[in-house]
């Protein structure tokens, strides 16, 4: 619906892993795939987000562990070529449900009678679908629906459109003449085979306009007023015994089931109410959306539901020079240019020198480095902010005035501290700053010398293993400015001009007298207690490392390695207290197996 050509033919791997917003070595590696391969890649996201979801609602366990995994797969490639914070990490926590069985009791003998006959059914489908056979025909219905999914959206030819026949794979056209390893090395190191999508504009409209029909929303919305009924009345009709406290638990849990509907309900059609970006017509074919209005508009400023378009049209893709230059897969070349703002500084106006930041792109020979599950948000504004220009993102102007201004450690620890030249001492005189169009480096590859303007690098020599990136400078972004320039900018807009102001407001930023008057003041006083003392963390930005372990998978990968500060300060505690009940479970195993042990030799003892 985005009418993106990088979506509909396939290709938006080959930029996005350069034009994620903070790159990370991992995606570099990613970036050299060939391009059959990454084509294959944005087919196979397509069904497991199209197709795979559908499976979580199968009542089949295997089904739903199959639908599962296929997300959970989805989600760890992002987080190995992303810094997308812990977005993936709560995504895979909410697949915890579908993974867990049902867990329906067997009736008891003593159970009412109604809670038998309810539960036999139940019981009966449960325990089919548990057994090697039930499991091994989930399994592998789970599988041909995500196989015909494929082959219903795409389909995958020869360059030249011809059918892939047996003679393209086996060099006899007979069976016996086939050698799997060398179809393989030339599908993936040659134009020979690409896919492509089935799928028009027109039919994905349609398809919009089928799913978010009145009759596909209410048919939806009646099975999913089902299934709260069955919520709400379990505990009624499942109620193993007939005694007072049984009954008036289960009217309880009931009522509180009631008002769990009741609250979820709105939310739910205010999350589809975003779906109008698609398809129009979806507000007059949702129940109770008028009724909804009013909620909405109350919680806008909050932004409880908004349309997710995250690269919904890709980003960092490149103008080819002549339109009729072809690369892989008889389209055309894959040019990356992805906009980034670099800043600079100088105290003459004549000599200028890159102020970099923590995890943008900066120098060419700088490593990208991983920062999740930490979110940087100085530095995920800076890839927003190169997509426009300043007058859109005023807060940069801000930031280039604090930098001017030796705003000291609060600013400071927003940069690279390892090469900022004006570290505990007066900023620079001067800033400007240039918009420049990123690429990654390439290796020496066939698709790679089919992109024109890109930089290819020999893994082997050691004197091009740190030249990650390639730049071209596009224009300025913010004309050369001084502090004397930019303080009117600043007083106008309201913002702190000086030390004085801005120590008055950073005194006002932590201070609890406002939530004192409320139930908020031993909390407001933690947190600044606890920012306070990780204050002296901020200036340690982490260490690098090399390992040759990326090595033995792939000569081409990276030996140097980064690990963020804030990284280890979020992950550190939480492996802690795993390591801590880890040693705990393996404490108790040791205490019950000398305690199994001695009540076996005191029975022995007393047999004797």
């Amino acid at each position: 619906t985005a009418q993106c050509p990088t979506w509909q033919h396939l290709t938006a791997l080959e930029y996005h892993f350069a034009s994620t917003c903070i790159p990370t070595s991992e995606a570099w590696i990613h970036h050299q795939l060939p391009p059959f391969v990454l084509r294959m890649g944005v087919a196979c996201m397509f069904v497991a987000e199209l197709a795979a979801p559908f499976m979580l609602l199968v009542p089949v366990l295997m089904v739903r562990r199959v639908g599962v995994v296929v997300q959970a797969a989805l989600q760890i490639g992002i987080v190995v070529t992303g810094n997308y914070n812990w977005f993936n990490i709560q995504t895979m926590v909410l697949l915890i449900p579908a993974w867990e069985d049902d867990n329906f009791d067997d009736p008891d003998s003593d159970a009412l009678l109604l809670h038998r006959i309810l539960c036999w059914p139940v019981r009966a489908w449960d325990r089919f679908w548990s057994t090697y056979v039930g499991r091994f025909v989930a399994f592998l219905a789970s599988c041909l629906f995500l196989a015909w999914s494929f082959t219903l959206i795409f389909e995958i030819k020869l360059v030249d459109g011809r059918e892939l026949h047996l003679s393209e794979v086996c060099p006899g056209g007979s069976l016996t003449s086939c050698a799997p390893g060398m179809f393989l090395q030339k599908a993936l190191t040659t134009d020979f085979l690409t896919v492509t999508s089935t799928f028009q504009t027109k039919d994905v409209n349609r398809l919009s306009a089928a799913v978010l029909s009145p009759q596909a929303m209410t048919a939806f919305f009646s099975m999913l007023g089902i299934v709260c009924l069955r919520y709400v009345l379990s505990p009624l009709v499942f109620v193993r015994t007939s005694t007072i406290t049984a009954c008036f638990a289960a009217i309880a849990s009931s009522c509180w089931r009631v008002l769990k509907c009741f609250l979820i309900f709105p939310f739910f059609v205010m999350c589809l109410l975003q779906c109008e970006s698609i398809h129009r017509a979806t507000r007059s074919a949702l129940p109770l959306s008028s009724a909804v209005k009013p909620m909405e508009h109350a919680l806008g400023s909050w932004e409880a539901t908004h349309s997710y378009g995250l690269f919904r049209r890709m980003t960092g893709v490149g103008q080819v020079s002549s339109r009729g230059t072809k690369g892989f897969g008889n389209l055309p070349p894959s040019v990356v240019a992805v906009p980034a703002v670099v800043v600079e500084g100088s105290d003459d106006g004549n000599t200028w020198h890159e102020i970099d930041f923590r995890y943008t792109p900066g120098r060419p020979n700088r490593q990208p480095r991983r920062t999740a599950p930490h979110q940087p948000r100085i530095d995920w504004q800076m890839w927003f902010a190169a997509l426009g220009n300043y007058q859109h993102n005023p807060w940069f102007v801000h930031l280039m005035y604090k930098i001017l201004d030796g705003a000291g450690p609060h600013v400071e620890t927003l940069l690279d501290i390892d090469t900022y030249r004006w570290k505990g001492r007066e900023g620079p005189r001067y800033v400007r700053s240039w918009l420049y169009d990123y690429d990654f480096t390439r290796l020496d590859t066939a698709w790679a010398r089919s992109i024109p303007g890109v930089k290819i690098i020999n893994a082997s020599s050691p004197a091009e293993h740190n030249k990650w990136w390639t730049r071209k400078q596009v224009g300025p972004y913010i004309e050369t400015v001084s502090r004397d320039s930019l303080e009117p900018v600043i007083k106008q807009q309201g913002w702190p001009a000086g030390a004085t102001e801005r120590t008055k407001a950073a005194q006002r930023s932590v201070s609890c007298k406002k939530a004192r008057k409320a139930a908020g003041g031993p909390l407001c006083r933690a947190v600044v207690a606890i920012r306070r003392s990780v204050d002296p963390w901020q200036q340690w930005s982490g260490f690098s490392f090399r390992s040759n372990m990326s090595r033995a998978v792939w000569p081409g990968a990276s030996d140097l390695f980064f690990l963020d500060s804030n990284f280890i300060l979020l992950t550190g505690p939480l492996l802690a207290v795993y390591a801590v009940k880890l040693l705990g479970i393996f404490a108790c195993r040791r205490c019950c197996a000398r305690a199994q042990s001695f009540h076996a030799d005191n029975d022995k003892l007393k047999t004797e």
